[in-house]
């Protein structure tokens, strides 16, 4: 019912992608989420160190509302992914005029 995140150095991890996708918050630290860069996702998603101890947030994550948490992390992949295609397509189209 949660990831516990710790892995301190600024790469994207597919971990939490995966987590976030099925709808499982994910338990780092503030700095730790935006080092990811994550910071274009709700802080909703994430229960934080800073916030909550360990135990705490596992407790919390048993009440979650996975089904919202899945939503709104796809929603906005969907969003960021559907516009840069959209993009790369118009490129091409003014390319091609």
């Amino acid at each position: 019912s949660l990831l516990v995140h710790w892995k301190d150095y600024g790469t994207n991890c597919n971990s939490i992608m995966k987590a976030l996708d099925t709808g499982v918050p994910v338990y780092t630290s503030k700095d730790n989420r935006l080092k990811l860069g994550m910071k274009d996702l709700p802080e909703e998603l994430f229960f934080f160190s800073d916030d909550m101890s360990m135990s705490e947030a596992f407790d919390k994550s048993k009440d979650s509302d996975n089904a919202k948490i899945q939503e709104t992390f796809r929603s906005i992949r969907n969003v960021e992914s559907t516009a840069k295609v959209l993009g790369e397509l118009l490129s091409r189209e003014k390319a091609q005029i």
